[in-house]
C-alpha cells in the first residue's frame, strides 16, 4: 500500500513515498485540496476488475469492499474485509484490509451486488448476506491458473449465500483474527446469453434480481424450492432455505441493424424508486454501430428504457416506457449515424424533492467521436410520474483533438452518488471514465426562492491509473472513523480498474475527509 500520493492537476500521479511531504508541496506548489490519502490495492488474481460494491459482510458496523472480476476472461471475484484505519505519526494513511476472500467460482463476471438476508436486530453469531455475480462473455481464450474459457461462452449470473462469523472472525474489533468467508452457490441463470450489467432491485417491497445483456432485460423473483427438515426455525426466519429464482419479466432487445455491431444488448443499469411508478430499473441499450431509428413523423425513437411495476394491476406485473431521445440515448451531434451509448445509471434524490433523479454516463468509442463534440455526462431530474422535468450536463468530455489524440478527460463508463462533503446536504456525484479519470462533484443544494437545484461544483479530478486503464465501476462509502476525532471520518472513492490482459488493473481508493452529518 502506498501511504500517500499527491496529484498534479489535473491527472498526473506522483509517488512521494521517500520524499518529505513539506518539500514536495513547496517544490510543486500544489493546492492543498489535492493532498488526499490514497491507496493502490494489491491485485490478488488477474486484475480484470469491472464491478465494485460496499457492504458490511461481517456485521462489525463498518463497510467492506467487494469486487467483480472477469469481464471477457477467467478471473476470481472477491471481498476485502475492513480491519480499521491505519496511521503514521497521527496522519491517516488509509484502511487496512484483509487478504482477498474469494466469492463464488471463477468466471467472466461483469458486476457484483450484495444484499442482507439477516434481520438487523439479529444478535446471532453468524452474519448472512446474499451476493449476486452478474455473468459475462468469454472473448479471450488464453488460459491462466484459474482455468480457461472458449470464445463466445457465457458465464451465467450466479447467486451466492455468504456467511461470516461475527465473534471469532476478523473484524474492525478483532483485526488480527483469521478472516474466513463461507459461500454457497444457490442459483445460476439457466440460459445465460451474455449478461452485461445488473443488480438487486426492489419491486412492491420485494427484492428481486434484474439482469441486462444480450438476452435483453430480465427480472427474477426469489422462490423457496426445498423445505429441508434439517433447516431450523431461526434459519427459516433468515430466508436461508434453498432458494431459486423464477423469471417474472423478459424483454428481448431489438435486432441489430449493422453487422459491425457486436450485439444489440442492454448494458447501462441503475435501480431506484419513483413515486407513481414504484420500483424502477433504467436500461441503456448498446447499439455500437446501429443507425438511430426514426418514427414516421421523423422523430428519433428512444433506445433506453425504464422498467417499472404495473401499479394498475394487483398482480405482480411490469411495464416498460421509453426514455425520450430528447434526454437520453440521442444521436451523437458530431456524427448522427451513432447514438450516445448509456453505459451506466444511478438513482438518487439530487434536488431534495423526494423523487429519485437519474444520473447517466455516456460513451462512444474514440474512433466514433469527432473533434469539438464532447459527450454529455448528465442528470435527469424527474417528476413523480417518471417524466423528465429538467436536465443538467455536469461534464462534457471525450471529444478528440484535431490532431487525433484522444481526450484524457474522457468520462463515460460509470457514475454513482453518495454523501462526501460536509458542506453538502444532498447527495454528491462521482463520474468515472474510460480513461481512468474520476470527477467528484459537490452538490450545492437547492435555491430556496425557486426550489431548483443550484447545481454542482467539481472539487476533484483524480487519476486512477498511469496506463489509461478504464474505471469500469465506482463506489462511494464511509470506510473509516477517525480514531482521534469522533466527529471526523474518511469517505472512500473506490474504483474497479481494468486495463487489459497484459496489464493488471490496480484498484484504487481516494479518501476525502468528512465531518459532522457525513460521519453519522
Amino acid at each position: 500500500m502506498k501511504n500517500l500520493l499527491l496529484l498534479i492537476p489535473l491527472i498526473l500521479t506522483t509517488s512521494v513515498a521517500n520524499v518529505p511531504q513539506e518539500e514536495v508541496l513547496s517544490t510543486l506548489e500544489l493546492p492543498p485540496f489535492y493532498n488526499l490519502p490514497y491507496q493502490t490495492l494489491d491485485t490478488p488474481y488477474h486484475g480484470q476488475h469491472v464491478g465494485v460494491q460496499n457492504f458490511d459482510l461481517n456485521g462489525d458496523g463498518v463497510e467492506d469492499v467487494l469486487f467483480a472480476a472477469g469481464r471477457h476472461w477467467i478471473d476470481q471475484s472477491y471481498a476485502l474485509i475492513n480491519l480499521g484505519p491505519e496511521y503514521n505519526d497521527g496522519r491517516f494513511l488509509g484502511v487496512k484490509f484483509s487478504e482477498a476472500l474469494p466469492i463464488g467460482k471463477p468466471g467472466s463476471y461483469y458486476q457484483i451486488d450484495v444484499s442482507s438476508n439477516t434481520d438487523k436486530s439479529d444478535d446471532a453469531v453468524t452474519q448472512h448476506s446474499t451476493v449476486l455475480l452478474v455473468g459475462g462473455t468469454c472473448h479471450v481464450e488464453k488460459p491462466n491458473d484459474l482455468g480457461s474459457c472458449k470464445r463466445g461462452d457465457n458465464t451465467p449470473a450466479r447467486v451466492v449465500h455468504v456467511a461470516m462469523n461475527k465473534e471469532t472472525g476478523c473484524s474492525i474489533h478483532n483485526p488480527d483474527a483469521k478472516c474466513e468467508l463461507e459461500f454457497n452457490e444457490v442459483w445460476e441463470h439457466p440460459n445465460p446469453r451474455g449478461d452485461r450489467n445488473g443488480g438487486f432491485a426492489t419491486f412492491n417491497n420485494e427484492k428481486m434480481i434484474a439482469l441486462l445483456g444480450q438476452g435483453g432485460i430480465e427480472i427474477f423473483q426469489s422462490v423457496e424450492t426445498v423445505d429441508t427438515p434439517s433447516i431450523t426455525e431461526i434459519e427459516r426466519q433468515r430466508n436461508l432455505l434453498h432458494t431459486s429464482y423464477s423469471p417474472v419479466f423478459h424483454l428481448s432487445p431489438p435486432p441489430k441493424t449493422d453487422e459491425r455491431s457486436d450485439y444489440s444488448r442492454y448494458a447501462g443499469f441503475g435501480a431506484g424508486h419513483i413515486p407513481k411508478l414504484g420500483g424502477v430499473v433504467a436500461a441503456g441499450r448498446r447499439t455500437d454501430y446501429d443507425l438511430p431509428q426514426v418514427h414516421d413523423d421523423g422523430n428519433v425513437i428512444g433506445i433506453n428504457l425504464l422498467v417499472h411495476e404495473d401499479t394498475s394491476n394487483s398482480s405482480q406485473s411490469f411495464q416498460s416506457s421509453v426514455l425520450s431521445s430528447k434526454y437520453s440515448g440521442e444521436p451523437y451531434p458530431g456524427n448522427k449515424k451513432y447514438s450516445l451509448q448509456s453505459t451506466n445509471y444511478a438513482f438518487d434524490d439530487l434536488d431534495g424533492d423526494g423523487i429519485d433523479d437519474i444520473l447517466e454516463a455516456t460513451f462512444l468509442y474514440s474512433k466514433q467521436r469527432v473533434p469539438g463534440y464532447p459527450l454529455p455526462q448528465r442528470i435527469l431530474f424527474m417528476y413523480e410520474n417518471g417524466k423528465v422535468k429538467d436536465t443538467l450536463v455536469l461534464l462534457e468530455a471525450g471529444a478528440p483533438s484535431t490532431n487525433g489524440v484522444g481526450d484524457e478527460n474522457d468520462a463515460g463508463r460509470s457514475v454513482t452518488t453518495g454523501q462526501i462533503f460536509s458542506d453538502s446536504t444532498l447527495p454528491d456525484v462521482v463520474f468515472a471514465s474510460a480513461e481512468g479519470v474520476v470527477s467528484v462533484f459537490a452538490n450545492l443544494g437547492v435555491d430556496e426562492a425557486t426550489g431548483k437545484s443550484r447545481g454542482f461544483e467539481m472539487r476533484y479530478q483524480l487519476a486512477m491509473s498511469k496506463h489509461k486503464c478504464q474505471v469500469r465501476d465506482i463506489a462511494v462509502t464511509k470506510l473509516a472513523q477517525d480514531v482521534h476525532d469522533s466527529d471526523k471520518c474518511w469517505v472512500g472513492i473506490v474504483g474497479a480498474v481494468t486495463c487489459g490482459i497484459d496489464v493488471m488493473g490496480r484498484n484504487h481508493i481516494f479518501y476525502i475527509e468528512g465531518n459532522g452529518s457525513v460521519c453519522k
